[in-house]
């Protein structure tokens, strides 16, 4: 059996064609429109079958309903036959599959020219992402590249456009399977961005896709998100939008991942230079526990940990609400700190951020993977969460974490000590207010049950541990959080009951 003709031709907008044959060294088309764009060797009523050239396999999204009697017509690209046993199917036919099923290859023979590949189809329910480049992709700068996203939903049309995109995150670039950032754009021009809804309904141009590599569940920022998102309104509770894909980059399988978007100012509504966004990207030797206040700022992006992220530092730096809040919890009085506290800090948001953070033992998010948000018409800061894929009873670094342990900082500790405007009777009643809907133990073990049931269906754990050389098992996993999340409740019960 022959392969290197098909991948020849899969990349056949990056590749030169002569007579029939094609040469392997990458080039440019002479139409620069097209030259990031690989052409499907497939598409079934209208959307494309991603191709696999390790595994010589196509995978194509379709909802569990639509799995039935699944009939789809067929369009090939020119240089391509297609044969399911000796039948050969056109262009134009009906492919009749009849009830079709996951993790189950369906068999195809593809040939192009002389050559022929076998090839397996398979279906999943999670989007797929495809993105194709001529660049190699780096931390920094963000090349152009295309991305097709094709939906399970047979009514919505397929995701077309061009992408800035590069590696991203700090410990997870030690990973194999690396994180992405990239921004929508209207054309080839990186610096021109396009707002569109990938994912959710919600537009933006800044988009993450999440490896989740040290969470062998693959959903836990997603679901935490949600969680987050559940305990408030939205403009009290920002949350991203995500959604669980599969990525194919350059006729590869990547796996899983989580298509997220990202935080920016007119996502959050920030204008001008009084509204503020900060985020907490290290522990700044304790700064961003709120443990020492400096008073000196710099005149870049850059400070104590944080980084400057609304308004834009190259037109504007604005440390000094930052640095008014730092010196009110580091260095004022208890006098003081009582009675300024709330001017500063939006004590709804404060106390549910700590629940949040406790809830879901997310010990990296106390002085780091935070965002600090405030609105000039209002005054006070807001805390966001992010990054949670080291939660609910796993370390940043993928290990097991008891259930037995509080997670402060100089923030939360003051706030005990010297309970302002009765802080700790109100964190009290909200929790146990929370317990009976949002933290009920029923709809958490739900949630995460969902997110991983979802997964597993889908067949994309086994490409998973194929590609990367993993063992993951989110099964095994859901049981362990099916445990953890009853023992890390009554643990908190107790804790709470005497705050």
């Amino acid at each position: 059996m022959k392969t290197r003709g098909i991948i020849g031709f899969g990349v056949c907008i990056l590749l030169i064609f002569c007579s029939g044959c094609y040469r392997e060294d990458i080039r440019l088309t002479a139409n620069p429109d097209d030259n990031q764009r690989i052409e499907a060797l497939l598409v079934l009523n209208g959307k494309a079958c991603f191709y696999d050239e390790n595994s010589h396999s196509l995978r194509y999204s379709l909802t569990k309903e639509a799995c039935n009697n699944f009939m789809p017509v067929v369009t090939l690209s020119p240089y391509v036959r297609l044969f399911v046993g000796t039948n050969e199917i056109k262009n134009g036919d009906t492919l009749v599959l009849g009830d079709v099923a996951y993790k189950q290859e369906y068999a195809l023979r593809l040939i192009a020219g002389n050559d022929t590949i076998d090839a397996g189809l398979m279906f999943t329910p999670l989007p797929i992402v495809c993105i194709s480049s001529q660049f190699e992709v780096s931390d920094d700068p963000k090349m152009p590249a295309f991305i097709e996203i094709a939906y399970p939903e047979p009514e919505k049309p397929s995701y077309r456009g061009y992408i800035g995109i590069e590696y991203r995150g700090a410990t997870s670039q030690l990973f194999p399977k690396k994180c992405y950032g990239f921004n929508t754009l209207e054309n080839q021009d990186i610096k021109v961005y396009k707002n569109v809804c990938l994912t959710g309904n919600r537009p933006n141009y800044t988009w993450i896709l999440d490896a989740a590599f040290i969470d062998p569940a693959r959903v836990r920022n997603r679901v935490s998100f949600g969680v987050w998102a559940g305990m408030g309104i939205s403009t009290t509770h920002q949350a991203i939008q995500g959604q669980a894909v599969e990525l194919f980059r350059n006729l590869q399988h990547q796996g899983l991942y989580s298509l997220n978007e990202n935080f920016n100012s007119e996502v959050l509504g920030l204008s001008g230079s009084d509204d503020v966004l900060y985020k907490a990207v290290d522990w700044g030797n304790g700064a961003t526990l709120f443990e020492f206040a400096n008073e000196n700022f710099p005149m870049s992006f850059y400070w104590d940990g944080w980084e400057q992220k609304h308004p834009d530092p190259d037109a504007f730096i604005a440390w000094e609400p930052l640095r008014d809040l730092r010196r009110l919890v580091v260095e004022s009085s208890d006098a003081e700190f009582v009675a300024k506290v709330w001017e500063y800090i939006d004590m709804d948001n404060c106390i549910d951020y700590f629940l949040f953070l406790n809830l879901s033992s997310a010990f990296d998010n106390c002085g780091k993977n935070i965002f600090l948000m405030r609105y000039t018409r209002e005054g006070k800061f807001r805390m966001i969460p992010w990054d949670l894929d080291g939660s609910w009873g796993l370390f940043w670094d993928g290990s097991h974490v008891a259930h037995t342990a509080i997670i402060s900082n100089k923030l939360y500790d003051r706030l005990y000590a010297l309970n302002p405007d009765s802080y700790r009777e109100k964190t009290k009643q909200r929790w146990f207010e929370l317990r009976q809907d949002v933290f009920a133990e029923e709809r958490l073990r739900g949630l995460f049950g969902a997110a991983i049931d979802t997964v597993e269906l889908s067949g994309v754990v086994e490409e998973e541990n194929r590609i990367w050389h993993l063992n993951i098992s989110p099964a095994d996993e859901k049981a362990y959080l099916n445990e953890w999340i009853p023992q890390r409740l009554a643990f908190l019960d107790l804790y709470f009951s005497w705050y």
